[in-house]
């Protein structure tokens, strides 16, 4: 990433760490599903590993996946569950 580009990015309000997917759909029992994505062999940063952990402690379900394959499997095992209704959910 260039120096123009990470300025750009974080003039737009992106914070280090956060997840590259978030889906805000709530299944038996969680908030929404996060993903943060590495290609195999990769690690994620502090910052990653950080939020990861705050999103888990607030209801999500949050991973690291490694590769293409686990991500597949995530999404289809999150997605597979029963919908789940929070309290002020409309019918």
């Amino acid at each position: 990433m260039s120096i123009n580009q990470a300025r750009m990015i974080k003039r737009q309000g992106y914070r280090k760490g956060v997840p590259d997917l978030i889906f805000y759909e709530s299944r038996k029992g969680y908030y929404g599903l996060c993903m943060e994505i590495k290609k195999k062999g990769g690690q994620p940063s502090p910052h990653q590993r950080a939020w990861i952990a705050d999103l888990q402690r607030r209801g999500y379900q949050a991973l690291i996946c490694k590769g293409l394959d686990q991500c597949i499997e995530a999404f289809e095992e999150y997605f597979n569950l029963q919908l789940s209704r929070t309290p002020d959910a409309p019918e």
